[in-house]
């Protein structure tokens, strides 16, 4: 019986020295929300840690309540978004924009987890790279009559 209650007492005592504060297992890290929109129709929604460079591609057919079919006449985009990131004093990137706009395809193909498209060309549309603040955290701007591109950082704990 007193080998029994000592077990419970070290396993209590072991128990607590354990559950000790989980905050030291993680580490904060800011993420960028990104997306971009064709008016009522999304291209790209997603999200990328706050370091390094990362090319994002998008490629979709759109609606007629797109602005790029309402200003281009355009029913297919493909493209990338490059978003170059620093960590320093919060976050804050460089964004460019490149998108290839379609009035009609010959054929499609996935390439990098986007629509690539073949078919009567209309134009590009390009934005150089544009520094984001998002001391604010939050970030959008019009681009091109065609596109609204909105950033927002979030800074989470994720484990270590």
């Amino acid at each position: 019986m007193l080998k029994r209650m000592t077990l419970a007492a070290v396993s209590m005592v072991l128990a607590s020295c354990a559950s000790t504060s989980n905050d030291d297992a993680y580490v904060e890290k800011t993420f960028l929300k990104i997306q971009l929109d064709a008016g009522e129709q999304t291209i790209l929604d997603t999200e990328v840690l706050c370091e390094g460079v990362q090319q994002l591609r998008f490629g979709d057919e759109v609606s007629e309540q797109a602005y790029i079919y309402k200003n281009f006449l355009a029913k297919y985009v493909s493209g990338s978004l490059d978003v170059q990131n620093t960590a320093i004093d919060g976050c804050t990137a460089n964004v460019s924009l490149t998108a290839q706009l379609y009035a009609d395809v010959s054929s499609r193909q996935q390439v990098n987890g986007a629509l690539v498209f073949n078919g009567d060309y209309l134009q590009s549309i390009s934005q150089s790279a544009v520094a984001v603040s998002l001391e604010q955290g939050k970030w959008q701007d019009f681009i091109a009559d065609a596109f609204i591109l909105s950033i927002e950082a979030e800074t989470r704990k994720i484990p270590y």
